[in-house]
């Protein structure tokens, strides 16, 4: 089985970390709020950490379930994001993200520029 960050634990985000606990994989959840974070683990088991950056340590497989592209910016690249060496990033919605304002936001874009700050 995988070790697995998880980034989001909303009404999405929740149960599909705890399905993916539930089969065996190795997971570390990551909310911005540390309550809820603590609450998944509580209720499944694995484990918490208090930034996006913490829970990608050493993980095969980063999942962002976050509400917007600002959120997905915040998580994967953002002062303590995921970052790199990140193997996969996992973006729940789309392989470009409707960008606020209109544009578009390429999340295997957001992955080279992360692999180039390694």
């Amino acid at each position: 089985m995988a070790k697995i960050a998880f980034l989001g634990l909303g009404v999405m985000g929740y149960p599909m970390a705890g399905h993916l606990q539930a089969v065996g994989h190795e997971v570390t959840v990551f909310n911005r709020t540390l309550a809820k974070a603590e609450a998944w683990v509580e209720q499944h088991g694995g484990s918490a950490a208090a930034t996006p950056k913490e829970a990608a340590r050493g993980a095969e497989f980063v999942i962002a379930c976050v509400g917007n592209d600002n959120d997905l910016r915040v998580v994967c690249a953002g002062e303590n994001g995921a970052s790199l060496p990140l193997t996969k990033l996992v973006d729940q919605f789309y392989k470009d993200v409707q960008m606020l304002g209109g544009g578009r936001w390429d999340t295997s874009a957001l992955l080279k520029r992360l692999r180039a700050m390694d």
